[in-house]
């Protein structure tokens, strides 16, 4: 069994290393570099608001950030993953795609703008302005994040990694200077807005100028309008909005039952073991797009397996180092970003438990990419929607009887459980079955 198993993968995987990993390794480095610029700005950011506003301060401003990701999210419609997953593929059959993504995209962010202005805001205790001002970001957003799908997809990252590093630097100086004349989260917020907009003004130019960008005229048959492209959309779009609840509703339940400085507290170490974690990120970010190349209805069989199997060692070994290294330093790096105080404290106790969920985090994120580029999205959207109603069931009891250490126990539970329901997932639908390509099998492989 193991002889047959090396001769079915081993020249395949020669093959694979002379150009998937060259693609994977040089976009990497691209979002790399970009990542580890845009996340060091945002930590400065983040620990200039709770020098100059305090805690509080600091969990109104992640609070409102918080409400837009959501909106942002579910706005989406799961465009973001399927532009890139259509676009990566060489069938010829995405030409018409990038006209009706962009105008679904573009018309749903209008609609999350109304809403937040109409019916979030004056439910926002206290919190209807800042839910207002950061609406305003919405479109923008969306846009810039419609245009990353789209070059990501061309496997050009540096080109949408140098935008988005701008974009972000901006934003820190203008910031920076807000905070040092004395504004509050307001001016904050309303800042990250107009810088928004200018990154849609420089992607705009950058589709508009690069000419190997521009798809293909569409042949007969190949137009996909909106209601198609919606249609196929659909289980990325419930399986984001899910996502986007399971990764940022803890935050929002700590404010609503806690109170800002305690949720600002948290969002301390969630921020940072976010940034901890950009090296995995970027390989995810760079894999996706040749995990769909291989997985596509022209590929040949066992690409996606051979592909998929060489990443996930990478990625388990590099993400238990990166745990057991990012333990030993979570305290020093946390006060030189916040400075003593009990604040701080508490937040490298949150963030020392939410370090042990890196080796699940990257893992499920890898086999969520995996089931994407095998068509098997239904099942991702299922297991997301199960893990996401049990987090948020644990979050609604863990955090009135301990707070900010019963939102980690809760995360680190549920990336646990998430890792588990998708790695089994990935067992049935890419390791077991024969691996045929793309969606071509989904209908006989989905029971």
């Amino acid at each position: 069994m193991t002889e047959r198993r090396g001769a079915e993968f081993g020249p395949l995987l020669g093959r694979l290393r002379g150009k998937a990993w060259v693609r994977v390794g040089k976009n990497t480095l691209a979002l790399l570099v970009a990542q580890v610029g845009a996340r060091a700005l945002n930590l400065g950011m983040v620990a200039l608001i709770a020098r100059g506003l305090g805690a509080r301060g600091l969990g109104r401003y992640l609070a409102a950030m918080t409400v837009q990701a959501v909106a942002l999210a579910v706005s989406d419609l799961g465009l973001n993953t399927y532009v890139v997953r259509e676009l990566s593929r060489a069938d010829g059959m995405a030409a018409g795609l990038w006209p009706s993504a962009v105008r679904l995209k573009l018309a749903c962010a209008l609609g999350a703008v109304l809403v937040l202005n109409v019916l979030v805001a004056p439910l926002s205790a206290g919190r209807g302005l800042l839910v207002r001002i950061v609406s305003l970001s919405l479109l923008p957003d969306a846009f810039n994040a419609l245009a990353t799908a789209r070059i990501k997809a061309r496997q050009r990252m540096e080109v949408s990694a140098g935008i988005l590093l701008g974009i972000r630097l901006a934003y820190v100086v203008s910031g920076a200077l807000l905070l040092w004349r004395g504004y509050d989260e307001r001016a904050l917020l309303a800042a990250y807005g107009g810088v928004s907009l200018l990154g849609s003004l420089a992607f705009a130019r950058a589709l508009s100028r690069w000419a190997r960008l521009r798809e293909p005229s569409s042949e007969p048959g190949t137009h996909k309008g909106w209601r198609e492209v919606l249609g196929a959309s659909m289980p990325f779009a419930v399986t984001g909005s899910a996502a986007i609840l399971y990764t940022r509703a803890d935050l929002l339940i700590l404010s609503w039952l806690q109170g800002d400085a305690v949720a600002g507290r948290y969002g301390m170490a969630y921020r940072l073991w976010e940034a901890m974690g950009m090296i995995p990120a970027s390989f995810l970010d760079a894999l996706l797009p040749e995990l769909s190349r291989q997985g596509g209805p022209l590929a040949e069989p066992g690409r996606l397996r051979a592909l998929y199997r060489r990443a996930w060692q990478v990625m388990g070994a590099g993400a238990v180092l990166l745990s057991v290294a990012t333990q030993l330093v979570a305290g020093p790096v946390m006060l030189v970003l916040y400075g003593r105080s009990p604040d701080t404290l508490d937040a490298v106790s949150v963030l020392r438990v939410l370090l042990l969920a890196f080796p699940f985090t990257y893992l499920y994120l890898l086999n969520g990419h995996a089931l994407y580029a095998a068509g098997r999205e239904q099942r991702v959207t299922v297991a997301m929607v199960i893990v996401t109603a049990v987090k948020l069931l644990s979050d609604a009891w863990a955090v009135p009887r301990w707070g900010t250490a019963g939102a980690a126990r809760a995360a680190l539970a549920s990336e646990v459980l998430l890792y588990g329901c998708l790695q089994w997932l990935v067992w049935r639908s890419v390791l077991r079955l024969p691996q045929e390509g793309g969606q071509g099998s989904e209908g006989a492989n989905a029971g």
